[in-house]
């Protein structure tokens, strides 16, 4: 392992890389075909409803890996820094997804593109999530509805 990875922290960038893409194919996740597919959605309810159920999918995907992080980083500087470069990342991609949004009509009265990247960051975190469907026992389909419903309200104008 080490032989390919050279440390700890590589291996878990290369783990966290591809646990978050779902394959090792060089492509960054906000490029690939279900985020681009909801780039090109006009309807801002329809695209809170696909980024709800894409990064669902992700965060499923990423959480045991982000909970080894967030463990190792608590006595390894090196693996608490990489976690701090994967949630900027991920911020980044949360940052994308609010301009698409933004976009296509305006947001709640007095939420910045900022804020609301700050917002779905925040509800998109893998701490909310383990909260939700493992502490409460919540459902993927009621993650989602949840998701769904919270961005909706708290980013857009009342329909």
């Amino acid at each position: 392992m080490y032989a390919t990875f050279r440390t700890k922290r590589d291996l878990l960038a290369q783990l966290a890389y591809f646990r978050a893409a779902g394959d090792d194919a060089p492509v960054a996740v906000i490029d690939r075909s279900g985020p681009q597919a909801t780039r090109r959605e006009t309807d801002q309810r329809r695209q809170i409803a696909m980024f709800a159920r894409g990064v669902t999918t992700i965060i499923e995907r990423v959480r045991p890996v982000d909970d080894i992080l967030r463990s190792a980083g608590a006595v390894d500087a090196g693996v608490a820094s990489l976690r701090t470069h994967i949630q900027e990342e991920r911020f980044s991609s949360v940052r994308t997804f609010a301009g698409w949004l933004v976009k296509n009509g305006p947001l709640r009265d007095g939420v910045t593109t900022g804020d609301a990247a700050t917002i779905i960051w925040t509800l998109t975190s893998p701490e909310v999530h383990q909260l939700l469907c493992d502490a409460r026992g919540w459902s993927r389909p009621r993650y989602v509805r949840w998701l769904t419903e919270s961005l909706t309200e708290i980013l857009l104008p009342q329909a």
